[in-house]
Protein backbone atom coordinates (compact mmCIF):
# COMPACT_ATOMS: atom_id res chain seq x y z
CA UNK A 1 0.00 0.00 0.00
CA UNK A 2 3.10 2.45 0.53
CA UNK A 3 3.58 2.75 -3.13
CA UNK A 4 -0.28 3.86 -3.72
CA UNK A 5 0.37 6.51 -1.29
CA UNK A 6 3.64 7.82 -2.62
CA UNK A 7 1.95 7.92 -5.94
CA UNK A 8 -1.19 9.78 -4.64
CA UNK A 9 1.12 12.11 -2.65
CA UNK A 10 3.18 13.04 -5.93
CA UNK A 11 -0.01 13.39 -8.21
CA UNK A 12 -2.79 14.60 -5.23
CA UNK A 13 -5.89 12.47 -4.63
CA UNK A 14 -7.70 14.16 -7.63
CA UNK A 15 -5.09 13.21 -10.20
CA UNK A 16 -4.32 9.81 -8.45
CA UNK A 17 -8.22 9.04 -8.74
CA UNK A 18 -8.13 10.47 -12.45
CA UNK A 19 -5.58 8.43 -13.39
CA UNK A 20 -6.98 4.74 -11.36
CA UNK A 21 -10.26 5.53 -13.58
CA UNK A 22 -8.30 5.84 -16.89
CA UNK A 23 -6.25 2.91 -16.24
CA UNK A 24 -9.73 0.95 -15.03
CA UNK A 25 -11.25 2.46 -18.45
CA UNK A 26 -8.34 1.35 -20.65
CA UNK A 27 -8.41 -1.87 -19.18
CA UNK A 28 -12.61 -3.02 -19.31
CA UNK A 29 -12.88 -2.72 -15.75
CA UNK A 30 -10.64 -5.78 -15.15
CA UNK A 31 -7.84 -6.78 -13.07
CA UNK A 32 -4.94 -6.80 -15.54
CA UNK A 33 -3.43 -9.57 -13.21
CA UNK A 34 -6.91 -11.82 -12.26
CA UNK A 35 -9.10 -10.85 -14.99
CA UNK A 36 -12.02 -10.17 -11.93
CA UNK A 37 -13.72 -7.00 -12.39
CA UNK A 38 -12.40 -4.26 -10.51
CA UNK A 39 -14.42 -1.08 -9.72
CA UNK A 40 -13.49 2.74 -7.80
CA UNK A 41 -16.07 2.94 -4.88
CA UNK A 42 -17.86 -0.35 -3.07
CA UNK A 43 -19.64 -2.42 -5.36
CA UNK A 44 -21.01 -6.34 -4.19
CA UNK A 45 -19.02 -8.72 -6.37
CA UNK A 46 -16.17 -6.59 -7.61
CA UNK A 47 -12.49 -5.47 -6.05
CA UNK A 48 -11.52 -2.41 -5.63
CA UNK A 49 -9.11 -1.09 -8.65
CA UNK A 50 -5.70 0.32 -7.52
CA UNK A 51 -2.56 1.45 -9.63
CA UNK A 52 0.24 -0.52 -9.94
CA UNK A 53 3.40 -0.48 -11.13
CA UNK A 54 4.40 -2.99 -13.72
CA UNK A 55 8.33 -2.35 -12.31
CA UNK A 56 8.50 -1.54 -8.53
CA UNK A 57 9.36 2.26 -8.33
CA UNK A 58 11.73 0.36 -5.86
CA UNK A 59 13.45 -1.51 -8.47
CA UNK A 60 13.96 1.33 -11.17
CA UNK A 61 10.40 1.56 -12.27
CA UNK A 62 8.98 5.04 -13.21
CA UNK A 63 5.55 6.72 -12.41
CA UNK A 64 5.08 6.91 -16.28
CA UNK A 65 2.01 6.04 -17.69
CA UNK A 66 3.26 2.69 -19.57
CA UNK A 67 4.77 1.01 -16.14
CA UNK A 68 0.99 1.80 -14.66
CA UNK A 69 -1.47 -1.25 -14.75
CA UNK A 70 -5.18 -1.49 -13.26
CA UNK A 71 -4.83 -4.28 -10.41
CA UNK A 72 -7.70 -5.56 -8.00
CA UNK A 73 -6.20 -4.72 -4.50
CA UNK A 74 -5.92 -8.54 -3.62
CA UNK A 75 -3.46 -8.72 -6.87
CA UNK A 76 -1.51 -5.29 -6.12
CA UNK A 77 -0.67 -6.65 -2.60
CA UNK A 78 0.08 -9.73 -3.56
CA UNK A 79 2.38 -8.66 -6.27
CA UNK A 80 4.13 -6.41 -3.85
CA UNK A 81 7.65 -5.10 -4.86
CA UNK A 82 7.81 -8.40 -7.54
CA UNK A 83 7.78 -7.47 -11.72
CA UNK A 84 4.81 -8.33 -13.71
CA UNK A 85 6.74 -11.63 -14.74
CA UNK A 86 7.57 -12.62 -11.34
CA UNK A 87 4.49 -11.95 -10.45
CA UNK A 88 2.41 -14.56 -12.87
CA UNK A 89 5.13 -16.94 -12.19
CA UNK A 90 4.54 -17.12 -8.94
CA UNK A 91 0.80 -17.43 -9.38
CA UNK A 92 1.42 -20.42 -12.17
CA UNK A 93 3.58 -22.30 -9.65
CA UNK A 94 0.76 -21.98 -6.85
CA UNK A 95 -1.62 -23.00 -9.32
CA UNK A 96 0.80 -26.20 -10.11
CA UNK A 97 0.99 -26.88 -6.26
CA UNK A 98 -2.41 -26.48 -5.83
CA UNK A 99 -3.08 -29.29 -8.90
CA UNK A 100 -0.28 -31.15 -7.71
CA UNK A 101 -2.61 -31.57 -4.18
CA UNK A 102 -5.52 -32.31 -6.01
CA UNK A 103 -4.29 -34.97 -8.09
CA UNK A 104 -2.67 -36.69 -5.22
CA UNK A 105 -6.27 -36.86 -3.39
CA UNK A 106 -8.22 -37.85 -6.83
CA UNK A 107 -8.85 -42.36 -6.17
CA UNK A 108 -9.14 -42.02 -9.90
CA UNK A 109 -6.17 -40.30 -11.20
CA UNK A 110 -4.58 -42.16 -8.10
CA UNK A 111 -5.12 -45.44 -9.43
CA UNK A 112 -3.92 -44.87 -12.97
CA UNK A 113 -0.46 -44.40 -11.33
Amino acid sequence: MQKSRSLMKLLGYATYDKVRRRLADDNGWLCSYCGGGVTIGFTAGFRLATIDHKIPVSRGGTHKRYNLACACKSCNEAKGSMTVEEFLRSQLANVANAADVYLEGCPSIAARS
